[in-house]
């Protein structure tokens, strides 16, 4: 899948008032928006996950770990969302719109 579809996709299914603005923002930037949005969510539902407050700790710190690698430019094929935010360029420290 492509990923600003799996962005699109998966806003629209968890976060339709995050998808409709993104659609709203110029087309250069919308896939960077809605990648960063697909990411939020996804870090965001971390807590609805797991059932104790440690398992859920485990979770920020895999989430951690993955964003910290697609920093550096190293492959962050473990999941769609990080995926499509380091894409995207919503992970680049230097990144203007």
């Amino acid at each position: 899948m492509d990923f600003p579809d799996y962005s699109a996709d998966m806003l629209r299914r968890t976060d339709e008032d995050r998808w409709l603005s993104a659609q709203y923002a110029n087309p250069e930037l919308r896939a960077r928006l809605l990648a960063l949005y697909a990411l939020h969510a996804e870090i965001a539902r971390a807590p609805a996950l797991v059932s104790e407050a440690a398992l859920g700790e485990i979770r920020l710190q895999w989430w951690r770990d993955m964003l910290d690698r697609a920093r550096r430019d190293a492959s962050v094929s473990d999941h769609p969302a990080a995926e499509a935010a380091q894409a995207a360029g919503v992970l680049d420290d230097q990144t203007t719109p």
